[in-house]
């Protein structure tokens, strides 16, 4: 099975992506599909390499497509077909990637699941 893993470009929480994919894993999942933007994107695919799980790399093509390039990417990523989106992030309210990829795979179908971020 396949996650695709977005979030905040600020998280800096690697212990809290390390455990959900670590569940992730247990459960059956064999792929992460991310998308390089530093922050959470970055965290997983460290983390899913460590616990041996493939990874899928879709970096948003910025010169191609200037401001769009990430929601374009979050799209091709969703064309993947991940059975579960993950998004980290400490304030969605205010997030555009990460909230335009739950949205979209939501309105596909798609099983979306939010970690906020926990400060002390």
């Amino acid at each position: 099975m396949k996650a695709l893993i977005c979030g905040d470009r600020n998280w800096t929480d690697k212990e809290t992506i390390r455990q959900y994919l670590s569940e992730l894993k247990a459960a059956g999942y064999t792929e992460i599909i991310e998308g390089g933007a530093r922050g959470a994107d970055t965290i997983a695919k460290e983390e899913a390499l460590k616990l041996h799980l493939s990874t899928n790399h879709f970096p948003a093509q910025w010169d191609k497509y200037g401001r769009s390039a990430g929601y374009i990417r979050n799209r091709v990523m969703l064309d993947q077909k991940p059975d579960i989106v993950v998004g980290f992030h400490k304030d969605i309210a205010n997030s555009k990637g990460t909230a335009d990829c739950l949205k979209e795979a939501k309105r596909r179908g798609i099983i979306t699941v939010l970690i906020e971020y926990k400060t002390n």
